[in-house]
């Protein structure tokens, strides 16, 4: 929540130190921070402050896994259709990498495959 800053900003729910998933800075997120306006977003309305401050968490788990890909142009992901390993995906397609995911939850295969969104293997 906004204390002080720009009036069309103060008493709005934001989350993160970053746009979009919401994670631009390294450290702890403390009670209270310091931020530049360009670097909040406002929290969906639909999301509890709970739900908000867990979403980055898979993102953030696989950026970090992602490091020591280094130039891949192949990845293969395993448990692509949870959290962490859907994050993987999203973020080594955004690296332009062929991404295959495997996951034992058939439904995921068959959904993610008929969706182009990964390749299915057993």
């Amino acid at each position: 929540m906004v204390e002080r800053g720009p009036a069309s900003w103060v008493g709005a729910s934001v989350w993160g130190s970053g746009r979009e998933i919401g994670f631009t800075r390294d450290g702890t997120h403390a009670q209270h921070l310091l931020l530049e306006v360009d670097q909040v977003a406002r929290k969906p309305d639909r999301l509890g402050f709970h739900e908000a401050a867990c979403c980055g968490v898979p993102y953030v788990t696989a950026g970090l896994a992602l490091r020591s890909v280094g130039d891949a142009d192949r990845l293969l992901v395993i448990g692509a259709a949870g959290a962490v390993g859907s994050a993987a995906v999203n973020l080594a397609r955004l690296r332009n990498i062929d991404v295959t995911g495997a996951t034992r939850e058939s439904e995921y295969l068959r959904d993610g495959a008929i969706q182009g969104q990964w390749d299915a293997i057993f």
